[in-house]
C-alpha cells in the first residue's frame, strides 16, 4: 500500500517539479515590456487556432499577432516566422500560418517580412525550423507560459532565444491549457531527450 501510495505521489508530484524547472530556468529571457526587450532580426509566432469551436475568437491567438504586429514596428524584429499546423478536412482548409499571414499583414506588416512555416505541428517543430533558417537568434512571441517552454527547448537546441510575453487569458478561462501546459513540459523533456540536438 504504501509503495503505491508512493508512486502514486512521484506521478502527481513530478510534472510540477519541471513545471518549476522550466519557469525558473527561462525567468531571466522572458519580457513583457518592448523598451527592455533586446532585438533579434527574427521573430517566431507559434501557431494556434484562430477561432474557438463557439466561433468567437481564441484571445491567445489575437494577442500573439497584436504583439508580433507591436513588436516589427518598434523595430524589434525584422523578419516574422508564423508557424503552425495546415490540414484539409471535410470542413475545409486549416491553415494557421495563412491566417497569420493574413492578419499580420492587416497590421501593417509587409508580406515580404513575414516567413510561413506550414509544417508546425507542435512547438518543438516550430523552433527546429526557425533554428535551420535563422541566424541562431530568436525573439519567442506568445504568452508567458507558452514562452518559457518554447526558450527551454530552443535553449536546449543550441539557439539563443528569448520570449516577447504578450497578454495573457485571464487565469479563470485559460485553467485547462495551464493544466495541459504542465503535462506538455513533462513531455518536452522526453522530446529532448529522443531527439537531442538540432542538426
Amino acid at each position: 500500500m504504501l509503495l503505491i501510495i508512493g508512486i502514486l505521489l512521484f506521478v502527481l508530484i513530478l510534472p510540477l517539479l519541471f513545471d518549476g524547472l522550466v519557469s525558473l530556468t527561462t525567468l531571466s529571457r522572458c519580457y513583457k515590456e518592448i523598451e527592455q526587450l533586446p532585438s533579434n532580426s527574427f521573430g517566431l509566432i507559434p501557431g494556434t487556432r484562430k477561432t474557438m469551436r463557439n466561433g468567437n475568437i481564441n484571445r491567445y491567438y489575437k494577442y500573439r499577432i497584436e504583439g508580433a504586429a507591436r513588436l516589427f514596428h518598434a523595430g524589434k524584429t525584422k523578419t516574422l516566422i508564423v508557424s503552425g499546423h495546415r490540414a484539409v478536412s471535410p470542413e475545409g482548409l486549416y491553415d494557421e500560418p495563412g491566417e497569420m499571414l493574413e492578419d499580420l499583414v492587416l497590421l501593417g506588416v509587409p508580406k515580404e517580412k513575414i516567413i510561413t512555416d506550414r509544417s508546425g505541428d507542435r512547438t518543438i517543430d516550430s523552433i527546429r525550423f526557425a533554428l535551420r533558417i535563422s541566424d541562431g537568434t530568436m525573439t519567442i512571441i506568445s504568452q508567458r507560459f507558452h514562452n518559457q517552454r518554447s526558450v527551454f527547448i530552443a535553449q536546449a537546441l543550441g539557439m539563443s532565444a528569448i520570449g516577447y510575453d504578450v497578454q495573457d487569458v485571464p487565469f479563470c478561462r485559460g485553467l485547462k491549457t495551464r493544466i495541459r501546459e504542465i503535462f506538455a513540459r513533462m513531455r518536452m523533456i522526453i522530446d529532448l531527450t529522443k531527439q537531442g540536438p538540432a542538426n
